[in-house]
């Protein structure tokens, strides 16, 4: 039989518990897991980007309040140590570059948070 004919009296090989994928199979299985993907980067910004007082205030800005956990050990630990932050003013040049940073951190944040669902995300299927 010519390698470009299919053998009709044969049904074709379905993929067993051994694992045996064609090519087309994994390009299928890639293209899904990608869709997944995009779909968990995606919502997790959108979440991320709705929490934007948690996300600057405490996660990215945390360090500028005297309450920060790390000035209250080094008080608590000796007072030779304890030391204030430094006052610092947020100056912004252009006119969109409070929303532009706040949509790159937000997508970025996703990409962080999603990274265990893209990086083990079909490993927990089976």
């Amino acid at each position: 039989m010519a390698l470009d004919q299919v053998d009709v009296d044969k049904p074709p090989k379905k993929r067993g518990l051994s694992g045996e994928m064609t090519f087309l199979d994994h390009l299928e299985a890639l293209r899904w897991h990608l869709v997944r993907s995009v779909i968990a980067i995606a919502v997790i910004a959108i979440g991320t980007f709705l929490a934007k007082d948690f996300v600057f205030n405490v996660i990215l800005f945390g360090p500028r309040n005297p309450d920060f956990i790390t000035y209250r050990v080094f008080c608590s630990i000796s007072d030779a140590i304890c030391f204030q932050p430094p006052a610092f003013q947020i100056i912004t040049r252009d006119l969109a570059e409070k929303f532009m940073v706040h949509f790159k951190s937000s997508f970025i944040l996703g990409f962080v948070l999603s990274f265990p669902y893209i990086f083990l995300g079909d490993m927990a299927i089976y």
